[in-house]
């Protein structure tokens, strides 16, 4: 095993996915990738991440990718901030270090476990946030190849 895919394994067990509480309204946390580089937004909104995602794409010469919704509050948008703040290359935008990545394949996991659980299909977007967050690994835990090869809607 590869030290870097050894060392990101290991910090995904040991992610500690930020609570979805805080003042003010409910709506989706996001983070939309780069798919041509190591940059990710995190973000929030009320609305539809897709009308989100669209708006940035205009402004944008890289394609990009929504990776990760769920649920969240302006508060947790800001403590995912201040946990990456390291990280932050400008605004919302971070690069996508190892801890971004763990943190990312850690709340894609729980979100595909809770959605398979509840007899539900895993989303286009499940699928192609673990395959980029994970780009570049020699190879995959058994559970989440599982993940991989459920049928997405």
């Amino acid at each position: 095993m590869s030290a870097d895919r050894e060392k990101l394994l290991d910090l995904i067990d040991q992610v500690k996915l930020v609570a979805c509480d805080g003042q003010g309204p409910k709506g989706l946390v996001y983070f939309i990738m780069c798919t041509d580089s190591r940059r990710c937004k995190i973000g929030f909104t009320t609305g539809k991440v897709e009308k989100r995602l669209a708006s940035l794409q205009t402004g944008s010469a890289s394609q990009l990718a929504a990776v990760l919704m769920h649920p969240g509050t302006i508060e947790s948008e800001r403590r995912l901030h201040e946990k990456f703040a390291s990280s932050r290359i400008h605004g919302e935008w971070f690069e996508l270090t190892d801890e971004l990545r763990a943190y990312m394949v850690a709340a894609l996991w729980a979100m595909s476990e809770i959605t398979l659980k509840g007899g539900g299909k895993l989303q286009h977007w499940m699928v192609k946030g673990l395959e980029l967050s994970l780009d570049h690994l020699e190879a995959l835990p058994e559970s989440l190849i599982e993940l991989l090869e459920a049928e997405p809607t």
